[in-house]
């Protein structure tokens, strides 16, 4: 490998998604504990941010709703509401993640990931449950599964799109989070499918290539929202009942 590709591979490896980037820190001397708040902070902002909102849409606040007498509230009732927000949240998600799939086959399907990656978003920041990583109480990783930043490597993503790797049952069925799938590979496939790490394809097989594995990133993506989901609605593994008792 010669310098210039040492360099794109370097680049290509470290580059983090447009979409999800993370800012740098402003200042590296601060003291950990202010900023390791941060990201507990984002997390309770984005879940009121997101259950404020039905399907994309942001809800008023009418004073006719309001109740003068705040009553009494209980952890349970807590639980359950920041529970049924998550599982709102999720069922739109995966009906977007749905979509994309069909996107994909009748089109290039750039408008439906950006609606995708939209939802996606708004279900971020709810890593509890079978959402959040496995150490976790009830995780199970399914995030990690959906979105490897900062683990992603496009070199790794040219590899599988050289080798096929994406048609093999492998793929799709090994549990531990790949730099090969999420929607940080299908950003790349979508909208910067060239190859810069050393390998090579003519155009118009690297077009078959590219458009085959974008649907099978897609369909993975849809069918790990459909199982998160279903762990957490009551009529299938119920983690809603779980969450409300716990």
């Amino acid at each position: 490998m010669n310098a210039r590709d040492s360099r794109a591979r370097a680049d290509a490896t470290t580059a983090s998604p447009r979409w999800l980037a993370l800012p740098a820190a402003a200042d590296a001397t601060r003291s950990p504990a202010r900023w390791l708040a941060l990201p507990a902070a984002a997390a309770v902002l984005g879940v009121a941010f997101a259950c404020n909102r039905r399907d994309g849409e942001e809800q008023k606040d009418e004073p006719s709703t309001r109740s003068a007498d705040g009553g009494s509230f209980t952890r349970a009732q807590l639980l359950a509401a920041q529970g049924e927000c998550a599982l709102g949240t999720y069922r739109v998600a995966s009906a977007k993640a749905a979509a994309l799939v069909a996107a994909l086959e009748t089109g290039d399907g750039k408008a439906a990931f950006v609606d995708a990656v939209a939802a996606f978003q708004l279900a971020e920041p709810m890593q509890f449950g079978p959402f959040a990583k496995a150490v976790g109480p009830g995780g199970e990783g399914i995030r990690d599964q959906m979105y490897t930043w900062p683990l992603f490597d496009r070199c790794r993503v040219e590899k599988a799109l050289v080798a096929k790797t994406y048609e093999t049952p492998e793929f799709r069925t090994h549990k531990i989070h790949s730099p090969e799938r999420g929607f940080d590979t299908l950003e790349v496939l979508l909208h910067d499918a060239k190859l810069t790490c050393g390998d090579t394809l003519d155009a118009a097989e690297l077009e078959t290539r590219r458009v085959a594995y974008a649907k099978v990133v897609a369909a993975d993506i849809a069918e790990r929202f459909a199982d998160l989901v279903q762990r957490w609605e009551p009529t299938g593994k119920n983690f809603l009942g779980e969450i409300a008792t716990a």
